[in-house]
């Protein structure tokens, strides 16, 4: 059963508090959000946030709910959490483990990560479960205490999102299915150059449409002929 959570725990930079932007959603009879829950851009056809509930692409999707929303309260823009790469949360693992720094992540549950996974959600950064540092038993002697090698095991997990999922690259104009995207211009929809995916192809798009590709064989192909 979901609860409110409070996931946002610090920044990298050393920033004291993430970025908070309005988020769409629907009414709380509709669909009831918990504080802290991983939440996706794709409800009613990318117009409104809701829960994450699938292992999917996520590009450019993720946020993270500030506060709940019950039944009785009405559609309209609630705050949320953007990550960025440098902000770090804090979920309950789906099942304990002994994660490693820099582990890929993967959805669970709105509010649970997991461990594997199709589509990395984001990287475990915390070292509180790590064994102290070592000290240098070639100075101190044989009274050198020995922290070991043991990384334990931890029911939740200290992350940071992938760069690629979360919100903030909708906001800057980075992104896509899949794709990396160098921007060449600013016209009324996204205007630039897109390598995708499979890395068959690049895609050329002016005021975000597609007009044109070249795929590695060396083929043009024009996309509004």
């Amino acid at each position: 059963m979901s609860v409110n959570l409070s996931p946002w725990k610090y920044n990298l930079l050393g920033i004291t508090k993430p970025i908070i932007i309005p988020g769409r959603f629907q009414a709380g009879a509709t669909e009831a959000i918990y504080a802290g829950e991983i939440l996706e851009f794709t409800g009613n056809s990318n117009a409104d946030f809701h829960a994450l509930d699938s292992d999917f692409a996520m590009d450019g999707h993720i946020a993270v709910a500030t506060q709940q929303i019950q039944s009785g309260d009405l559609t309209g823009f609630y705050p949320i959490i953007v990550p960025t790469p440098y902000d770090v949360f804090e979920y309950p693992l789906a099942s304990a483990a002994a994660v490693t720094y820099g582990a890929p992540l993967y959805y669970s549950s709105a509010q649970a990560v997991t461990t594997s996974g199709s589509y990395i959600l984001g990287y475990a950064i915390g070292t509180g479960h790590y064994p102290d540092l070592q000290g240098s038993k070639a100075l101190v002697g044989a009274g050198a205490p020995d922290a070991g090698t043991t990384v334990k095991s931890t029911a939740y997990v200290q992350m940071v999102f992938a760069q690629n999922v979360s919100y903030y690259e909708r906001l800057t104009r980075g992104i896509g299915a899949g794709y990396n995207r160098v921007s060449i211009g600013d016209a009324g929809g996204f205007t630039g150059m897109v390598f995708d995916a499979s890395g068959t192809s690049i895609q050329f798009y002016i005021d975000g449409t597609l007009t044109a590709s070249i795929e590695s064989t060396g083929a043009y192909t024009n996309e509004v002929s």
